[in-house]
C-alpha cells in the first residue's frame, strides 16, 4: 500500500480511497438524498423535445409542475366507474364551431385498459355535460400511445410518471351552433391521483365519467353473451 495516500472505511467497512469529508464522499450522499427517479413508460431519444401534455408536437417526453394539493381520485382499475379531471379551452362553448374535432389525451390509463371503451358514445354523454346539442358523428384513428407525462413539485423535486394515451379524434356537430366553422380542439384528461397545475390555453375544467363505457367487444361481455347463446341453444334442444 502507498504510505502517501490515505484510506478510510465506508458504512460497508470496504477501503474508500478519500476522506469522508471529500467531495466525491459527500456527493454521493447528496445524491441519496434526491427523490428516487422512474422510468418513462415509452423510451425517447437521447435528444428529443420536452413538451406540456397538451401540446400536439413530437415530443420524447411531456412535463408539467404539479403541486402538493394537486391531487384528484384514482380511476376504477377496470374502467367499471370512477372518474377523470379534464381541461379544453372554453372556447369549446363558443356557438360559432359548426363542426368540432376534438383530440382527447388521457393521463394514467394505459392503452390495454382503453381499448375497451366505446369512445364516441363515452365522449358524446363528456360533451352534453358541458353543453347542450353536440351530437357525435363519429371518430378516426387509432388509440395511441404518446410519450409519457412526469408530474414535478419543483420546491420538493418529487417527481411521478405516468402513462398518456391518445383517442380517437371525435368529429361532432354542434346543433346550435349559428355558423359552419369547422374548429379543433385538445382536451388533456387526468385520471390517477395527479394533474398539472395548469395548462395553457385549457382554461376550462370538468369530469369525465367512465361509468357504462366498455363496448361489447370486450372479453367479459363476449363471454357472458356467448354463455347466454349456449343456454338459450340447450334450451331448444
Amino acid at each position: 500500500m502507498d504510505r502517501g495516500t490515505a484510506y478510510s472505511r465506508d458504512s460497508s467497512g470496504l477501503l474508500e480511497l478519500f476522506t469522508p469529508d471529500h467531495q466525491r464522499i459527500v456527493g454521493r450522499t447528496l445524491a441519496e438524498s434526491f427523490w428516487p427517479v422512474q422510468a418513462a413508460h415509452l423510451q425517447s431519444a437521447g435528444s428529443t423535445t420536452v413538451c406540456g401534455p397538451h401540446q400536439d408536437l413530437d415530443c420524447g417526453l411531456h412535463w408539467c409542475e404539479s403541486s402538493v394539493d394537486a391531487t384528484i381520485p384514482v380511476h376504477d382499475s377496470t374502467l367499471d366507474s370512477g372518474t377523470c379531471q379534464c381541461h379544453l379551452s372554453s372556447d369549446f362553448e363558443s356557438s360559432e364551431c359548426g363542426t368540432l374535432f376534438v383530440k382527447t389525451r388521457v393521463a394514467g390509463i394505459s392503452v390495454d385498459q382503453l381499448e375497451t371503451v366505446d369512445w364516441g358514445s363515452t365522449w358524446e354523454a363528456h360533451a352534453s355535460s358541458i353543453k347542450d346539442g353536440v351530437q357525435v358523428e363519429g371518430t378516426m384513428g387509432e388509440i395511441t400511445s404518446l410519450a409519457s407525462v412526469v408530474f414535478e413539485h419543483w420546491e420538493s423535486g418529487a417527481t411521478e410518471v405516468q402513462p398518456l394515451v391518445q383517442m380517437p379524434m371525435v368529429e361532432a356537430t354542434q346543433l346550435t351552433a349559428t355558423s359552419n366553422a369547422n374548429c379543433t380542439f385538445i382536451e388533456v384528461c387526468f385520471c390517477d391521483g395527479r394533474q398539472c397545475d395548469t395548462i395553457d390555453g385549457l382554461d376550462m375544467s370538468h369530469t369525465l365519467s367512465w361509468s357504462g363505457t366498455r363496448r361489447l367487444t370486450d372479453s367479459s361481455v363476449k363471454r357472458r353473451l356467448s354463455e347466454e347463446w349456449k343456454q338459450s341453444r340447450d334450451e331448444v334442444v
